[in-house]
């Protein structure tokens, strides 16, 4: 009986020193695996974003109920580009966060605002957003500086076209 004590023992000591050696890792896994769900989870929010703000910029000119036309921009306006981002994020549950977005066209001639677009004139969205806005965790050891993601779109502005007045209207 006194020998199963003294290995019960010697057992629970072990036990000890090798939860001491272990601990470290352990909390650096489960750590880990906090930022990396955190980071997917921001870079799925915006990719949504980006192409929110795509969509937007593609049509480049909107009709409102009354008729009347609004020209779409990339940082004023309403809508805008950047609005469209920021609020899609917001929606998300990011706020107070530094997003930057930008309009790049890849073909035709370029352009600086998505109204100015032809039709079928590619372009890109690119969000940006420091990472440190949206951690959970404190630990930039494995954190990125910031997230960005890319939506590429084809402008969907309507080709420009003339009325002839002269044709009868009956």
């Amino acid at each position: 009986m006194r020998q199963n004590l003294k290995n019960s023992r010697l057992r629970l000591g072990a036990v000890a020193v090798e939860m001491a050696v272990c601990a470290p890792f352990l909390f650096l896994m489960v750590v880990g695996l906090l930022e990396l769900s955190r980071m997917t989870q921001v870079q799925q929010i915006l990719t949504n974003a980006a192409r929110e703000g795509a969509r937007l910029a593609a049509q480049g000119l909107i009709i409102n109920s009354t008729g009347s036309s609004t020209q779409i921009f990339v940082n004023s306006g309403t809508p805008s580009v950047q609005s469209m981002v920021k609020d899609t994020i917001a929606r998300a549950g990011l706020t107070n966060t530094n997003v930057i977005v930008n309009f790049q066209t890849l073909t035709g001639t370029p352009v600086t605002e998505p109204y100015l677009a032809t039709k079928g004139q590619q372009f890109l969205i690119t969000v940006t957003i420091p990472y440190a806005d949206v951690n959970t965790i404190n630990f930039n050891l494995f954190s990125p500086s910031s997230l960005t993601s890319k939506a590429t779109m084809v402008s969907l502005v309507d080709d420009p076209f003339t009325i002839n007045t002269s044709l009868p209207t009956n």
